[in-house]
């Protein structure tokens, strides 16, 4: 993703009331993204870091707020945002605002929004499945998605040691240099051009 202009990112901080520190997830709600995990272990973190909120952007409010209401009597609905869907400038600007970048999707064909995040110098935990390890490398903290301490566990790691979280954000934006269109086009050729000679 292209850099966002400090002005941008702090309209954008100011118009979404974004001034407590967050987690962030970018998809929607279907099971495979596994997001009732990681309600549940942001559940597990609430009480040790008190102004931290997680913050969901994507579709299908009306799944998630189900979800939630696994949380209702835990006061931890008031600290889950629901930003709906973003410009790419108000996306590109939460990503960067974003504390860590929680992804432990069960199965991802690509898996754009880790690349996305690592882009803009955040730190991710991502699933250790499918095309995720590929995507990430070792930019970012690859959990076991089934375990919500596992999940809960890596992004205290990374909360809790800023220089550890700098350093994978560096990596991340290291690693996502690796992934451009012209590399994608030139790699669908090279796989055309390996049929055709078969």
């Amino acid at each position: 993703m292209e850099s966002v202009d400090p002005a941008e990112i702090e309209g954008v901080k100011q118009e979404k009331k974004l001034e407590r520190p967050f987690l962030l997830f970018v998809g929607n709600a279907k099971p495979h993204k596994n997001l009732k995990r990681l309600l549940d272990a942001f559940a597990l973190l609430a009480e040790q870091y008190a102004d931290l909120d997680l913050v969901l952007v994507g579709g299908e409010q009306t799944a998630i707020r189900a979800l939630l209401s696994d949380h209702a009597q835990s006061g931890l609905v008031d600290r889950v945002r629901l930003l709906g869907f973003l410009s790419k400038p108000e996306l590109r600007a939460v990503y960067t605002l974003a504390k860590v970048f929680v992804f432990p999707s069960l199965y991802e064909g690509f898996g754009l929004p880790p690349l996305e995040a690592m882009a803009c110098g955040t730190p991710v935990v991502v699933g250790r499945c499918t095309s995720l390890p590929e995507v990430v490398g070792h930019a970012g903290l690859l959990v076991n998605p089934r375990k919500v301490d596992a999940i809960a566990d890596a992004i205290r790691i990374l909360l809790d040691d800023d220089i550890l979280r700098v350093a994978f954000g560096e990596r991340g934006r290291e690693q996502a240099r690796g992934f451009t269109w012209e590399k994608a086009a030139q790699r669908t050729l090279d796989v055309y051009a390996e049929i055709a000679r078969r």
